[in-house]
């Protein structure tokens, strides 16, 4: 499990803002790897009757970028990342400064 500072806002927030941090080196050591740009910055993030939306950085973009789908694998790395903390939020919308993503996941 990811230690990280609280922020004393939500699990949410404190699960994506690990998740954006990146695998720690011990972490890394044993394989864990993230397909998330790390400049990518967690601008907001609400959820609502089953629906998470979160709304991140346009660094998100060059996420995966080195890799052949790399970025459907960034989206699914938040997306899984938020059902492992609450599964009874059935849809992620990823926004990229406030503007949904279509067609990309």
């Amino acid at each position: 499990s990811k230690r990280t500072k609280k922020t004393g806002s939500t699990i949410y927030h404190d699960a994506l803002e690990a998740l954006l941090q990146g695998p720690a080196y011990d972490e890394l050591s044993l394989g864990a790897l993230t397909f998330i740009n790390k400049n990518t910055k967690l601008l907001g993030l609400t959820v609502s009757t089953e629906t998470a939306f979160v709304d991140l950085s346009e660094e998100f973009y060059q996420s995966g970028s080195n890799w052949t789908g790399g970025f459907e694998i960034a989206c699914q790395q938040v997306i899984k990342t938020l059902q492992a903390v609450d599964p009874s939020i059935k849809r992620v919308v990823i926004l990229v400064n406030g503007v949904e993503l279509k067609n990309k996941i």
